[in-house]
């Protein structure tokens, strides 16, 4: 299976974890790309905690907002799909 760029290997294995939320998907790719919650929201228009919140799973983003925000976590609609575990 192939690497996502910049990011550990996923690949199923019996020692692998399981699957990510949403919510910790996109906090752990956040934090993988060395980009700060304060960073990101700047970048999408939007307050720390508002994006704080959303990686907690307490607000669930709009769908321009999400697809704002996988924007500039240069993620591919695949990447994200494969990452979580149900959406």
């Amino acid at each position: 299976m192939t690497t996502l760029e910049g990011l550990p290997s996923m690949q199923p294995s019996p020692q692998a974890p399981p699957r990510l939320t949403l919510a910790q998907t996109l906090r752990y790719v956040r934090e993988s790309r060395n980009l700060s919650a304060r960073s990101l929201s700047l970048s999408i228009d939007m307050s720390p905690s508002y994006i704080s919140k959303v990686e907690r799973g307490e607000l669930e983003p709009s769908f321009a907002v999400f697809c704002a925000i996988v924007r500039q976590l240069e993620l591919s609609d695949r990447e994200i799909l494969y990452m979580v575990k149900s959406l």
